[in-house]
């Protein structure tokens, strides 16, 4: 569900924080195709939890089970594309 730009961005950020790994058009593909199902809001989250967690850029494997790991799902595609806001939130 995330928007190719949206993705691109999101993945900017890992490469920018590990820039000793030098990331291929392909490989950049592969992501997107293998991440694409994932809503932005959440990959977002995915990707900051993977940064403060690992010392390495991380495998399209393990940003899936970060995913997993914070919304209890394996389908993604039955989640909101906008993170809910709570009301506690709203004041």
């Amino acid at each position: 569900m995330a928007a190719r730009l949206e993705f691109l961005k999101i993945l900017k950020t890992l490469t920018d924080a590990y820039s000793s790994q030098r990331v291929e058009a392909d490989t950049l593909q592969v992501y997107l195709d293998n991440l694409k199902d994932i809503p932005a809001w959440l990959l977002e989250l995915v990707v900051a939890r993977h940064l403060r967690t690992s010392a390495w850029f991380p495998k399209v494997s393990e940003l899936r089970e970060i995913a997993e790991q914070m919304t209890g799902a394996r389908d993604f595609s039955g989640l909101d594309p906008l993170p809910r806001m709570s009301s506690s939130s709203n004041r």
